[in-house]
Parts: C-alpha cells; structure tokens; sequence
C-alpha cells in the first residue's frame, strides 16, 4: 500500500470516529464525509507528478477504488502506523509549495487532534504540531490551517463535516490566486488587489496603481507592513469605507464596519505571524529578516524562497483571511 493509500485509509479512520460511525461503508456513503474524502484525494492528486509515481487521473482512480474496496471493514479495524501521521503533514506542505490549499489535509491533521477527545488550547496546539513535526518550525502557514480547522470542528462539531462547497471552494481558488500572482507578478499589495479582483470581482485600477510602492514593508524598507496586509486594507476599503458624502453628513457606519474588518485582518495576521510588520513576518518564514532596498539582499531573498513560496504563501494567507471576513459574502451578492 502506498503512502496516499494510507493517508486515505486513515483519515477515513479519523472520520468514521469523530462521526460515530462503525463500519467505514457508514463514512463512505455519507454525503458530509463523502465530500471530505473526495477533496482529500483532489489535494493528495494534485501533488501527482511531483510526489508520487502516478499519474493525476491514474492515481485518483486508483483512491477511489481504495475507498470503495474498504467499505466492509469496521473502523476499528483499520491499522495505521505512527508514519503515517508525517505523510500527511509533508503531503500538506507540498500542497503549500506548490500553491494549492491544503484544505482537506490539514482538516485530516486537525480530526487527529480532535479524536483525542481533550480540549486543547491554541498555543498548546500550535507547540504540539511542532513538535510532532519540527519541519513546519518555519511554516507558520501550515500550522494556523491545521488550528483554524481543530476550532471550527471542536466549536461547533455539528458543522464539523458539512461546509458549504461554494465556500471552500472560494477558499481555494483565492489561495491560489494569491499564491500565483504574487509567484509570477511580484508586489504584494498590487497582487493581493490582483487576486481580490480574480477571486471576488472586486476592483478598482486606480486603488491598484497606488498600491505600487507598498511591497517588502513600504518601498522595499521592510520596517513598515506587509504588502499582503495593506493590500488587505484596501481591498476592505473597496467594501467598506467613507465616502466623500459621508464627511459632510458625519455618516461612520460604513467606516466602522471598514474598520471592524481590518481589525479581524490585523488578528488574523498576528496570530499566525505574530506582527503584520514586513521584517517581523520574515523572520517568521524565514528565521532571519531581507532588507530588499539594499540590492546586495535581492538573491539571496530568493535563494530562501522567496518567489517559490515563502511571501506567495504569505499573500495566499492573506486572501484565505479576506475570504472569510468579506470576500465570500461580496462574492455571493455580486457573483
């Protein structure tokens, strides 16, 4: 059996407990943890030709034959041993690098984790996954998918496997978006507007063009934000700001609801990266800190990943977060 063998068989395992189920034939055919099993295998397929020795379709044909041959065994029954665990952590890392959202493979880790029936903090998890895992030490990324999917779960278990499609869907094709935007045009603020534009239909050229000088930290000095946060404030102000009329009528319910959202965007960034100041995120990603103004940086910030998926992941980040605070709603109203 193969590692992408084992990663199913197991998070099915994961699955059929966290829902009570007995047989895996119960988690199989229900629809919840049917559309589970199938993004778990789209994310493990995608990784196809870089990974593993199969082809996409082959090896998604194959998965699927897995699922329906263990139909008839009891949950319990199921073996899987302490390396399995590690697959699924570096298959979602590979996701990662290669700008797909692991969304289903983190979501895996997090049922793990679940099932151990005790309620964990979020510090207290963060310093157990990397323990288990100090490859991810410098993949704050990683580490936030696997919490935010543990306390969607544990808040609210009855919603655990039943997530709008529409919804992670978006999540996805945003992450993307910003992940490969930011890989082939560069600028972070101009690619997170980009990939709002790409992801949500939101958009205005000239919002765009006065982004320009915000990437590194402001002007490439590094002591000033993120361009994925600031980029992140100006999609909000695009939704929710004050207008013009508003000054004259002292109106501010459009640019508190602005300022509500920038502040959840602010958190979000905090609790990941622990700043939203450019130099700060760096040292989180990369265990140092590139003043890009000094030109003599440049290669050796791309040397350490850079453009292949250190800020491409911070800005994938980035509209992960705006999805959930505006974008899915925005979406929905204007699709």
């Amino acid at each position: 059996m193969d590692n992408a063998e084992k990663i199913i068989d197991s998070t099915i395992k994961e699955i059929s407990k966290q829902r009570g189920f007995i047989k895996l034939s119960e988690c199989i055919s229900d629809n919840q943890a049917s559309i589970f099993i199938v993004g778990l295998i789209d994310e493990i397929s995608a990784l196809a030709e870089n990974t593993l020795d199969y082809e996409n379709d082959h090896l998604k044909k194959k998965l699927m034959i897995t699922v329906k041959n263990s139909a008839d065994i009891n949950a319990d029954a199921i073996k899987v041993d302490a390396s399995v665990k590690d697959d699924i952590y570096k298959a979602a890392l590979a996701c990662k690098k290669a700008g797909v959202m692991p969304y289903w493979l983190t979501k895996a880790i997090a049922f793990s984790f679940l099932n151990l029936g005790e309620k964990i903090e979020k510090d207290d998890l963060k310093k157990r996954i990397i323990e288990e895992c100090d490859f991810l030490n410098m993949e704050p990324e990683i580490v936030q998918l696997i919490v935010d999917r543990y306390f969607e779960a544990h808040e609210n278990p009855d919603r655990a496997l039943s997530e709008e499609k529409d919804y992670i869907d978006l999540f996805k094709k945003a992450w993307y978006k910003g992940f490969s935007h930011e890989k082939n045009y560069r600028g972070c603020a101009q690619c997170t507007l980009l990939a709002a534009r790409d992801s949500f239909g939101l958009f205005n050229s000239k919002v765009f063009e006065s982004a320009s000088a915000l990437s590194a930290g402001m002007a490439l000095c590094g002591d000033g934000v993120c361009g994925g946060y600031s980029g992140g404030l100006m999609n909000i102000g695009l939704t929710a700001s004050r207008s013009i009329d508003d000054l004259e009528t002292k109106n501010k319910e459009n640019q508190a609801k602005g300022m509500a959202y920038g502040q959840k965007l602010h958190d979000k960034f905090v609790e990941c990266y622990g700043s939203v100041i450019c130099s700060d995120i760096h040292n989180s990603i990369f265990g140092k800190s590139f003043l890009i103004r000094d030109s003599k940086n440049k290669e050796p910030f791309e040397e350490a990943g850079a453009h292949s998926d250190k800020c491409t992941s911070v800005v994938a980040m980035s509209l992960y977060w705006l999805t959930q605070i505006f974008g899915h709603e925005y979406w929905k109203e204007n699709a």
